[in-house]
């Protein structure tokens, strides 16, 4: 699972170069390459048609939205509302979406037999222009699949090793210089090791 979500970039460079060190991106020119995965059409039924919980989605825009936006008092997802945020330019984010959607499913379960640990999958639906996060690090290791229209990543140094040893403080942790830009294209796939900060705009409906 790991060889053909990486491919070209050998596994073992991976391991032995990467993880935990450095990001890197696998540029394609595979529009279809996650068909089997996710799909935009799928992704949008799930959401404005699945009558959701409030444990099943999050609308962001550089941080999280007042859930009392688009969700009713009864904790089911007000789609009408989350359409209208989607529009003004938020992002939709479906938590633990493996657990509902089959292809994603296939793909956790294959990752996490290889890596012999817990992996997740969120999938971020974002207008043009946007980011569903300010800048900011994580905890764990992320590969973003691109799997329709593209996003433009810029990563920055911080004050911090590789890994973090400790969680992102938003109050407190600033992005240092840039390290890298590029643009994640439909199909591709990067890895961004746990620790080092990082910002991804949209540049056209992106998933």
């Amino acid at each position: 699972m790991l060889e053909t979500l990486l491919d070209p970039f050998p596994v073992d460079e991976f391991f032995r170069r990467c993880r935990d060190r450095e990001a890197f991106v696998v540029d394609r020119d595979e529009p279809d390459r996650y068909a089997d995965v996710l799909d935009l059409a799928v992704v949008q039924r799930f959401i404005f048609e699945g009558d959701l919980r409030e444990n099943q989605l999050q609308v962001l825009r550089e941080g999280g939205i007042d859930r009392s936006e688009y969700l009713y008092p009864s904790g089911l997802v007000d789609t009408v509302a989350v359409g209208r945020l989607f529009e003004d330019g938020c992002s939709v984010v479906l938590p633990q979406a493996q657990q509902r959607l089959v292809g994603l499913g296939v793909l956790v379960r294959g990752l996490e037999v290889e890596l012999g640990c817990r992996v997740q999958a969120n999938v971020y639906l974002a207008p043009p222009g946007t980011s569903a996060f300010a800048p900011h690090y994580d905890q764990h290791d992320v590969f973003a699949l691109q799997v329709h229209g593209a996003k433009e990543w810029t990563l920055f140094d911080s004050d911090l090793p590789l890994p973090a040893p400790r969680a992102f403080d938003r109050d407190n942790d600033r992005p240092g210089e840039v390290v890298e830009t590029f643009t994640l294209r439909q199909g591709s796939v990067c890895y961004v090791p746990r620790g080092r900060m990082h910002k991804a705009v949209s540049d056209a409906v992106s998933l």
